[in-house]
Parts: structure tokens; sequence; C-alpha cells
């Protein structure tokens, strides 16, 4: 193809000789364009892009080169083929041709957003990504923070949504620009890195609504829904995955019965194993071929005073046979849960009644279980909420009604891909942000700081021994918040900080529920290897012992065994003695920000694991199979993880599916969410290993992606880079408190900064 394309080449270039300016001023203009565009172009938008009439581009340029350009219905122009494009990668120079684009629209039209049209709302992020790969440091620096100045403006985000109405795409800009800036060695990527990720905090808690993804299916807009639904990848399983997608499929089936066929057949394809699942695949089947759903069976409707028992205790108004507050949805005194494999939930139980009387008599019966949904849309604890919402989906799908399991569906679904109202904590961010403010001779911030070292002391202090029903869980909020200080001061001390007994009364501090102590535990063992005195050994035993007492306590079985690896993990791997090296801790930092879904950073089963820390007397269940599991495919039970990524994760041992392990046999639990865990264990090496500088800095940066979904890893990952990167710019810091400040509201009710998808 080169001969072939050298030919052309020299036909294309013949003017040459005829003309400078015109080869300058015209030609390679409309072919450097033509080389970067990103989807077909008009003659309209090249004329627009090299100051030149349209008729002129269309007469003198595309119509006499139409034998190397593809000509569309509309009228628009690409080059013929993608290996064209690579081979004018060697005759033109794509930088420049990327970066003018790119500035056509981001400079020259700034603030004109929504004078802007598509191609340049969609695809200016990339041409200066584009460019920003093939430039020297300083430029790409330049060209990054222009990137990141134009997603995080609030007038480009309205635009962008207004006109193009994908969340998806806008959101793919933001990453775009977060991985570049991450990337980034300039001494001041720092402050490009911070803005732009919380940014996307921002952006998920405001954008992430599934309302708007089943109007898009009920508009019969497949496309929008599956793309609004890729927006929350990573926060679900795929057994809930492969259900929203059937949701999808019946619902635009009225409108778009071919998209629904297609949507059904890639689930279908997928083979799959829940009971649940495979009876929701029957019903979305028999609703597209027109055929009466498969026969089901409700227990009898139970008096309505029962139903509304069953209400009140999974609520928290008894004390019925729940845990502790009205947050933990187990049932674990019933018999009848007692002989399963995997911890029972409620819903199980009290769902098929409370179902029963929505079908019997709905004025009655769909109110309370409107209730009893609206109970697990208040509760913050996605592994247990997700997991009961299982079980009250299988009673869901009892219903003789199509019309009215599918109307459900959609409720439970937007239970489920709700945003947690507690759990995370951002807290510290606003902390660093203040600690440089004070480094930076800031008395105001100064004195906020230690107001609210001063109140944090004191409510600890006050807290209970434990958890109030009803009340939360503030312990994990008050250890962190601690931790955050204890850091902040190590960093930047000041009379009377004390950063040691801020550990030392973060240690002290009451456990709450187990699934949030034990990351928080975890946590707490880092600030004491940055913070903590000469005995910060003994501080990192203790909090790293309360995080496997917290682990093996958890009432969910799976939530229980998927925590307990991650704090096995953390023991044997990575709090090693002697500590890493300044150059190992580089490299394994690297090897994170590469791959990780590397088996080196994955969580740690040990065969025969006892639990030895659970309570006797607590009522939770612990399955047979989490004490006896000795193969890879009893762990891909336990752990909820596909037996070909345990094999993947432990291919070095060439063990088979089935073959037995001895005891004390170290395994590889594949688990997407401990690698943001290791990345926040990695920047408390950092931070304690030297003092700030640019080369810690840019360890931190390239860990803050690795932290994903996990709004709390990615908050403590970004306030130490903060911790490592002190300024005296005071605007900036006003900048970045007034951010840090806006992320950490618990509520998206609270935030204004983006704007709502237009209906």
């Amino acid at each position: 193809m080169k001969g072939y394309y050298d030919q052309f080449w020299d036909w294309m270039s013949s003017s040459l000789p005829q003309g400078w300016a015109e080869w300058e001023g015209l030609y390679q203009p409309v072919l450097d364009r033509l080389a970067v565009a990103r989807e077909a172009v008009t003659a309209d938008w090249l004329a627009a892009q090299v100051g030149r009439p349209a008729n002129e581009v269309r007469v003198r340029v595309l119509e006499p080169w139409a034998r190397v350009l593809s000509r569309g219905r509309r009228g628009d122009w690409r080059l013929v083929h993608r290996t064209f494009g690579e081979y004018l990668e060697t005759k033109l120079d794509m930088r420049d041709a990327h970066r003018r684009v790119a500035e056509y629209y981001a400079v020259q039209r700034w603030g004109q957003f929504e004078q802007w049209d598509p191609y340049g709302l969609r695809h200016t992020a990339t041409h200066l990504a584009e460019a920003a790969d093939r430039s020297s440091a300083q430029q790409r620096h330049e060209l990054i923070a222009l990137l990141v100045r134009l997603v995080t403006e609030q007038r480009f985000q309205q635009a962008h949504l207004a006109a193009l109405r994908d969340p998806a795409l806008l959101r793919r800009d933001l990453e775009l620009a977060y991985g570049l800036a991450a990337k980034d060695e300039h001494p001041d990527a720092t402050f490009l890195l911070v803005p732009v990720a919380l940014t996307i905090v921002l952006f998920n808690r405001r954008l992430l609504r599934p309302e708007a993804m089943f109007a898009a299916a009920r508009d019969g807009n497949v496309a929008a829904a599956e793309r609004l639904l890729d927006l929350f990848s990573g926060q679900i399983d795929s057994d809930w995955h492969d259900t929203i997608l059937l949701t999808i499929a019946w619902l635009v089936s009225e409108k778009a019965p071919g998209e629904a066929a297609r949507v059904r057949d890639r689930v279908r394809s997928s083979q799959p194993s829940s009971p649940t699942l495979v009876r929701l695949l029957e019903r979305v089947t028999a609703a597209l071929d027109g055929r009466p759903p498969p026969p089901t069976v409700l227990p009898p409707a139970p008096p309505q005073w029962e139903a509304a028992g069953i209400v009140a205790r999974l609520g928290g108004a008894t004390d019925s046979s729940l845990l502790g507050p009205h947050y933990e949805l187990l049932a674990q005194e019933h018999e009848e849960l007692r002989d399963r494999d995997v911890g029972g939930y409620l819903a199980s139980l009290d769902g098929p009644p409370l179902v029963a009387l929505a079908e019997e008599e709905p004025a009655i019966g769909e109110p309370l279980l409107e209730r009893y949904l609206n109970v697990h849309r208040a509760y913050g604890y996605p592994q247990y909420r997700n997991g009961s919402l299982w079980a009250l989906l299988a009673a869901v799908l009892l219903h003789p009604s199509q019309d009215w399991v599918r109307e459900w569906l959609t409720r439970v679904g937007q239970v489920v891909l709700a945003a947690p109202n507690r759990g995370e904590f951002l807290e510290n961010l606003e902390i660093a942000v203040l600690a440089l403010q004070a480094s930076a001779d800031d008395g105001t911030a100064e004195e906020e700081l230690a107001r609210r070292r001063d109140a944090a002391v004191d409510q600890a202090e006050a807290l209970p021994p434990s958890p109030v029903r009803g009340e939360g869980d503030v312990w994990g909020l008050h250890r962190r918040r601690l931790a955050g200080l204890a850091e902040a001061y190590s960093r930047f001390p000041r009379d009377g900080s004390d950063p040691s007994g801020l550990v030392a009364r973060a240690l002290a501090v009451g456990w709450g529920f187990a699934g949030i102590t034990a990351p928080a535990s975890l946590t707490l063992a880092e600030t004491a290897s940055i913070a903590g005195p000469d005995d910060a050994s003994s501080m990192i035993e203790r909090a790293l012992t309360a995080a496997e007492e917290a682990a093996h306590n958890i009432q969910d079985a799976t939530f229980c065994a998927r925590t307990t690896a991650r704090v096995a993990a953390m023991r044997e791997r990575w709090w090693p003695s002697p500590p890493l090296s300044p150059d190992q801790l580089a490299k394994v930092i690297g090897r994170l920000a590469r791959d990780r879904s590397s088996p080196e950073f994955s969580a740690v089963h040990i065969i025969g694991e006892s639990y030895a820390h659970h309570d006797p007397t607590a009522r939770a269940l612990m399955p047979e199979q989490m004490l006896t599991a000795d193969t890879l495919d009893d762990l891909a039970s336990v752990y909820q993880r596909p037996i070909e990524e345990f094999l993947r994760h432990n291919e070095e041992h060439g063990w088979a599916p089935g073959e037995h392990l001895p005891s004390g046999t170290r395994v590889n639990v594949p688990d997407p969410g401990f690698p943001p865990l290791v990345a926040a264990r990695l920047s408390a090496a950092v931070l304690a290993g030297g003092p700030p500088g640019p080369e810690l800095s840019a360890l931190l940066r390239q860990l803050a992606p690795v932290t994903g979904a996990d709004v709390t890893a990615l908050a403590t990952v970004i306030a130490r880079l903060l911790l490592c990167s002190p300024t005296q710019d005071a605007v900036l810091l006003t900048e970045l408190r007034r951010l840090a400040t806006e992320v950490a509201p618990a509520t998206a009710a609270e935030l204004t900064y983006l704007p709502q998808i237009p209906s």
C-alpha cells in the first residue's frame, strides 16, 4: 500500500511548485484536518477551520481529491481508509493538526460554548489529548492544562449535555484529562489532577441517575440506555448488570423490538446460572414472543397488620430478628435459612408475602412494598443492600402480571443503582488544604484547622462504645477524621498539634459496623506509619488486628470473606519488614498504575481460614462452605467471582478447578475492590518516605486513577498528594478549598456544580 499511497501523495503535493502559499494556506491545512478528523466532516466545517470559502475548499481540494476521499450521502468527507491516515502520519505534522483543531474551539471560541457545533463539543478534548501525547514535556503540560480547564468548566459541561445528551461521553473526556494529568511530570501537575478528580466525583454524584436510563429505554432509545448503564460499571456485579440489561430490553420492546431482542440475546448467550436471572430471562423472552409468562406460585397474602409489621421490622422499629440498626438486612435465626450456603436475608422471607398482598389487595400491599423498598434506598452499604434486593427481586418475579413485574423491576433497579448515602469519607481533602493554607502563613486557616482538631478529639471522646439503634455508624468517620488531622499535622506541625496522640485517640474509638471498621482500621495503620511516634510499629499492629477482627465479624458471608482476604493480603504483602526501598516502591507503583488486575494486586485467601475472631455469640451465620473451601471451584462460590478469574490469578501454580489444596495454601483472590486499597497503602508509604517534593508527588499522581470508583480511597490518595505538594499560591489554595468543600457533602441535593441532564 505504501507505493500506492506514494503515488497519490506525489499527485496531491504537485501544487507545491505552483505556489507555496497555496499549499500552506489551503491544500495542506485541509489535508491536515481530514487526517485527524474523528468523524466525516463537511466542506463548511473544513472551511471554517482553515479560514477559506467553503465552495473553494469543495471545488479546489475535495472534489479533485475524490480518489483518496470518501464522500457520504450527506455531503461529508473523510479519508478513503484508515491506512491512508497512518501513511499521512509520516508526511504531516499531526501534533500541530490536532492542536489547531482544538484551539479553533478551546482558544478562539472560549466562553462561546453554546455556539459550538456538535463536532467541537464531542471531540475537542480528544484533539487536545492527541496533541499532548505528541508533544514535548512543557508543551504537553500546557495542553493538558487547557484540557483540564475545558472539561472542568461548568459552561462547557452545560453546553455539552444540552446539545449531545450523552453524559457517558462527557465522563470519557473527564477521565481522559484525569489520566493525562496523572502522567504529567510537570511540578504543577498536582494542581491539574486534583480539580479534575474532584469534578469526576461531583459528576458521578450529580449525573449517575438511573431514572434517566430507564426513561431512555421507555422511549425506545436502547443505545442511550446502555451508555447510561455503562456509567455504573464497577458498582454492580455481573448478575445485577444482566438484570438491568434485561429490564432495558423489556422496557424498549414496544418501540424497538429488534433492539430489545438483541439485548436479550446478549444476556442469554452468557448462559446465566442464577435461578433468579434465568427466571427473569424467561419472563422477558415471553414478553418479546407474545407468550404468557411461566407459571408462578405465591404464598397466601398476610393480613395487613402482619405485613405492616414486616416493614416495620426491617425499618428498625422493633428489635425482632435484626442484627443491629435497621441497616443490617440479614435474617439469622430462621431455621429455613440456616442450611443455605450463603447468609440469608430478611427479604428472602419478607418478599413473597409482601408481593402476595400487593397482588391480592394492591391499594394496601403496594404502598407497604414501596416502603420496604425505600428502607433499602436509605441504606448505604451496597454489599448488603444489593444482596437483600436480589432476594426481593426473586419475590417480585413471582407476581403473575407481566406489566406489574416490569414496573417493579425498574423500581428495584433504581435502588440498586442509587448512590450510597454513607460510608464515603472526603473530609480529609479539606483538612489537607487547610494544612497547606496554614503552612502558607494563613492565620485564619491555621485557627480553623486547630478548631477542627479540638472538636474531633472532643467528639471522639463523647462517642458511646458501640452503635446505637438507628443512629448509623459515625465511628468510622471519627477514625478517619482523626487520621486525616494526624497526617496533616505530621507534615506541617504546629504547637500542640500532637499527631501521634491523634493516632492513639483514633485507635481508641469504639467499634462501629464491622464492614466500615475494617477499612478504616487499615487506614489507621497507614496513618500510624506516617504520623506515629517511635513505637509506630505497635500502633500499626493494633490497627491491623482491629481490621482483621472487624473483617471476621461482617454479617454478609461473601463480604466477610472478601474483606478478610483483603486484610490478609495487606498483612502479608503490603506491610513488609523491612519496608520497600524508594526504588522498589517506584517500581511497584508503576506496575499497579499499568495493570491493577495483575495477580500481584489480588487479595489472599488462606486455605483452612477459620475466621478466628468471629464472635461465637453473634447470630450471624458462618456458612460451612466458607470454613471448608479448599478448591478453586469452592472459592469461586464463596467469593462470588468467576472461576476463570481464579484460574488466571493463580496460573503460576497450575491448579485445576477441583484440585484439593492443603491447609495453609495462599490463594490469590480476584477482587476489583482491592487495588484501590493497595493504592492508598502505597500512598502512605510514599508520604512516610521523605520530605515533600516533586518526586513524591509524581509517584502519588500515578496512584490516583487506580482508586477507580472507591471515593474514600481516592480522597485518601489525593489528600496525601496535596500534603506532598506545598504551594504558596493563595488563589490556587482558595479554589482548592472551594472544590474540597463542595465535594464533601454526602447528599447529591447539596451539589449544584454540574447541571441536570436535559430531558
